[in-house]
């Protein structure tokens, strides 16, 4: 068997998902000729399947040294720098790629995914529905568009492009959710009529089912069907439950662990340490507990940067303070460990905020960190945002979450326990940092929304400005489940709405402690 040969058995395994022969025979193929650039490049895919993302940079770069218009291995370098965060490396690598070809619709959507990624909406708009040009069938790069319209508030567009998801693809569950999502129903409609024959169709996947239920379950909450509306999302999170593992005692020990590490002994011991920059504004708390509205009502204001839901804070402490061993793993820390910390937050979130005064990070997870934030940046805001417990809790049960960090919101007693947790934490800081922390009342930001608003402000040290009252007109991309809402003025709709869901919400109830 010459090269050739081999190369085009060693592509059929490698097609046929068997990495390992495939592997073992690009490798033989290279020890015979170590330039062989689509050997190198199949080698670095096959290193990039498997998680290897820095062998697959040196082959795929390897290849691209010998063949510098090798299409494909532009776009699968690109991939690789998309995978570990290098965004802008991933677009200068996705365009070379077109520049060869042109035509290829998969380089047009990777290209309009790394450039939704660094919030450029026009570009990433341009090279999607030029993927979709090329190939007019391709449900996916049609659902990613509506999804990025979604985002930036454009609903028509949004909805127009979920629903020519629909047409290509009838059994598209997941545009049916959107286009629930983000539709305010009055009649029991066509959509309605659709979605609940689709939803007993026996060739369904639970998967399809679950995105169903949950698009149903909106849909006869907003005509007022309470009871068909419960049922619905009931059966969603039943599915949506079976998908992962979970143990809700792990997270009561964590909590333990978080009070027994972070008393007032141990910051008394650091209180000095930390990047003292006071740029940093973190809106935290439980999910669907108006996190996006504030954040939202912030990005309003001239000196603000609204950066949203990032990973930065967690990935920076975890880089150097193992997973596993958190919190314990920080005692013996030197002060220096948490401000070279603090200054590798600011660094990264520096590359998308710019020269603003102030940045949000709305991570509402991050408040598993107050206790780190104090130590990296104790010149920093944070907002704890709170909403009626019940409400709270009802919210996340009735929303799918693409998140897989959400796994406590599947079952009512599950949801009820890890929000008690979550109460006697914060509880817990406000004893150890008192002042630290600024709560502010989903209910009263509604009922009160222009006294609520200048509080807030004056908490930020910003000045005064209208345009935060006006929130719902700032332009900016929203990628929570919130983003339909942050369009819209203040409303109480969601304001003691667990009332309408009392009878079915009983395990809940009866698992939630008592918050005052």
């Amino acid at each position: 068997m010459n090269l050739k040969q081999a190369l085009q058995v060693a592509i059929q395994l490698h097609q046929q998902g068997n990495l390992t022969k495939a592997k073992e025979l690009y490798q033989q193929i290279l020890q015979i000729d170590r330039e062989q650039p689509i050997a190198l490049h199949l080698l670095g895919v096959v290193a990039f399947q498997a998680g290897r993302y820095d062998i697959a940079e040196e082959l795929i770069s390897r290849a691209i040294n010998i063949k510098s218009n090798f299409d494909e291995a532009h776009n699968n370098l690109a991939n690789v720098m998309k995978s570990v965060g290098r965004m802008q490396e991933a677009v200068n690598h996705y365009k070379k790629a077109i520049n060869i070809k042109p035509g290829v619709a998969d380089c047009h959507y990777n290209l309009a995914t790394a450039y939704e990624s660094l919030n450029q909406f026009e570009n990433a708009v341009e090279h999607f529905l030029r993927a979709i040009e090329l190939n007019p069938a391709n449900s996916v790069a049609c659902f990613s568009l509506a999804n990025t319209f979604r985002r930036e508030g454009q609903l028509d567009n949004s909805i127009k492009f979920y629903r020519k998801v629909i047409s290509i693809n009838p059994e598209y569950a997941e545009a049916y959710r959107q286009i629930a999502s983000i539709s305010k129903f009055s009649t029991h409609d066509d959509d309605i009529k659709i979605m609940q024959q689709l939803i007993v169709k026996p060739s369904l996947t639970d998967s399809q089912k679950m995105h169903l239920g949950f698009g149903l379950g909106k849909a006869f909450e907003d005509i007022k069907d309470y009871q068909q509306s419960f049922q619905y999302i009931e059966k969603a999170n039943l599915i949506k439950r079976k998908e992962f593992v979970f143990d809700i005692a792990n997270w009561d020990r964590y909590i333990e662990k978080q009070m027994n590490v972070f008393n007032a002994e141990f910051f008394e011991k650091y209180s000095t340490s930390g990047c003292l920059d006071d740029a940093p504004i973190f809106i935290l708390g439980m999910p669907r507990s108006g996190t996006s509205l504030v954040e939202q009502i912030l990005a309003s204001h001239s000196q603000v940067f609204a950066a949203g839901e990032v990973q930065v804070l967690g990935s920076a402490v975890y880089s150097v303070f193992d997973v596993a061993s958190f919190p314990e793993n920080i005692l013996q820390a030197e002060d220096q460990a948490f401000k070279e910390l603090g200054e590798k937050y600011l660094k990264v979130m520096r590359n998308t905020a710019g020269l603003a005064s102030f940045f949000s990070d709305k991570m509402p997870d991050n408040f598993k960190m107050i206790g780190m934030i104090k130590l990296m940046l104790p010149n920093a805001k944070i907002i704890h945002c709170q909403r009626n417990p019940v409400d709270n809790c009802l919210s996340i049960f009735k929303n799918y979450f693409s998140s897989n960090d959400l796994i406590y919101a599947y079952d009512q007693q599950e949801l009820a326990k890890y929000y008690n947790g979550y109460a006697k934490l914060m509880k817990h800081w406000h004893r150890v940092l008192p002042g630290f922390i600024y709560d502010i009342h989903y209910e009263e930001l509604v009922d009160e929304q222009q006294q609520q608003t200048r509080a807030l402000l004056k908490f930020c040290g910003l000045e005064w400005q209208d345009t935060c009252l006006e929130f719902y007109q700032t332009k900016r991309a929203v990628k929570t489940a919130s983003a339909a809402q942050v369009r819209q003025p203040v409303y109480r709709d969601s304001v003691q709405l667990w009332k309408h869901y009392e009878k079915q919400l009983q395990p809940l109830l009866q698992s939630l402690d008592n918050i005052e």
